[in-house]
């Protein structure tokens, strides 16, 4: 079973509070979350953290229950060490424990946004359909054209 401890909130993501989210594998990732609604979990890229989404995580919150978690080795999340193959860094080890976090909150579907430049879901996540509400790829550096103006 996992644990979750907060944090606090978010100094960067207005409305966000901070959680730490101790997984069954022993990993603790950092979790920014906030809103109220379907959960949303969007998972950044390489080399960033949940921040990438801090511009946009605000608006998408007035719908939504938006779940940014830093991935294993990213942000304040556990920093494994590793072995030569690189396994504690493996897609497979990290859609793993988007996988625990999923089930810790008890979600039963969970729409799902990664960036182009890493698609966690695209290459592991999907083995766990039965979670996806909806599934899609964005660049967060292009959210300043969804968030201008609104």
């Amino acid at each position: 079973m996992s644990d979750i401890k907060d944090c606090g909130a978010s100094p960067f993501i207005d409305g966000f509070a901070l959680k730490a989210v101790t997984l069954s594998n022993g990993i603790t990732l950092r979790v920014a979350i906030g809103g109220e609604g379907p959960p949303l979990l969007m998972l950044h890229g390489h080399p960033q953290n949940h921040l990438a989404w801090r511009k946009i995580a605000p608006q998408l919150a007035q719908k939504y229950q938006v779940i940014l978690p830093d991935l294993r080795g990213y942000g304040d999340s556990d920093k494994p060490a590793s072995d030569e193959r690189h396994l504690a860094y493996s897609k497979r080890a990290m859609a793993e424990d988007i996988s625990q976090l999923i089930m810790r909150w008890d979600f039963s579907r969970v729409a799902f946004v990664d960036t182009i430049a890493v698609p966690v879901g695209h290459w592991r996540l999907t083995i766990r359909r039965k979670w996806l509400a909806a599934l899609s790829s964005i660049s967060p550096f292009d959210c300043h054209h969804v968030c201008a103006d609104r």
